[in-house]
């Protein structure tokens, strides 16, 4: 299969490295794009442990959808087909990778409407199934995407900076009549958001609540609002985004309450005054 990976970073720690040794060496060409105002010291030699590397450090952070339009024109400039795209906290356990692309390979062999692959990055709620299922959207992390379905939607939206980028382009890739491909029986390591214990307010039972950084509480407001706009919202995509919105309840009620108002509010001011971009406080 031809295909590059490319990893986005910003303030990574050294685990960095082990996760991406998990599937280096199962594409032709890496590129390592340092989003970090500050990249890790040493981080350029950790990585030259991997010849298929090629990294990249700008000393400033210009946001996910940037910089994975530049990995995907790097990979199109160097005659790759297709892109994995992988977060710098995710990775694959060993086996599963190979799997993955034996199964990317023979839904190739026999379809050619794919414009992202997918994986099972929530095991805990997704059941894990042999069958390829088609879905609506999936994450950038564990992607393959084709690099000609790129080329035809135009890329992703800078306009987000970061969160929904994934999203967007998913409900792009549909609109313009490409699918999004889920192998659920491939799990990718993953963590979204942090976890807190929580108490239920209809049985007031405790469990694992998920929450979001307030500045992620911000982009997931503006952007929700920002995608409702576009012109391929259909009732089940507007159904998808509300859904988003509503997992903002968990922060309301289990994180700081009046930060968390604080920065939907910015994200709402923002989104009805068109500024998009990366926020500034």
């Amino acid at each position: 299969m031809n295909i590059a990976g490319a990893v986005i970073l910003y303030n990574p720690d050294s685990t960095v490295v082990d996760n991406i040794g998990s599937y280096v060496a199962f594409v032709s060409k890496l590129y390592v794009i340092d989003n970090s105002e500050k990249p890790l010291p040493g981080i350029k030699e950790m990585l030259s442990l991997f010849p298929q590397v090629v990294y990249h450090a700008y000393y400033e952070n210009q946001g996910t959808a940037q910089r994975l339009n530049e990995a995907a024109n790097l990979a199109i400039k160097d005659g790759y087909s297709f892109l994995l795209t992988m977060d710098q906290d995710s990775s694959f356990n060993p086996g599963v990778f190979e799997n993955y692309l034996a199964k990317t390979e023979r839904w190739l062999e026999k379809n050619n409407d794919a414009g992202v692959f997918a994986v099972n990055f929530q095991p805990d709620f997704v059941p894990s199934v042999e069958q390829p299922q088609l879905v609506l959207s999936t994450i950038t992390s564990g992607s393959i995407i084709s690099l000609t379905v790129f080329q035809k939607i135009g890329g992703f939206d800078e306009n987000f900076f970061l969160d929904l980028v994934d999203a967007d382009y998913c409900y792009r890739v549909h609109a313009a009549g490409f699918t999004t491909v889920l192998f659920s029986d491939i799990i990718l390591n993953h963590t979204i958001g942090q976890f807190v214990i929580g108490r239920s307010l209809k049985n007031f039972r405790k469990s694992k609540r998920r929450i979001h950084p307030f500045v992620r509480i911000y982009y997931l407001v503006r952007n929700s609002f920002y995608l409702l706009d576009k012109n391929y919202v259909n009732k089940q995509i507007r159904k998808e985004i509300y859904h988003c919105l509503g997992l903002l309840k968990n922060n309301l009620l289990y994180n700081n309450t009046g930060q968390v108002l604080k920065y939907m509010a910015k994200g709402y001011k923002d989104y009805k005054k068109g500024k998009m971009g990366k926020l500034e406080l």
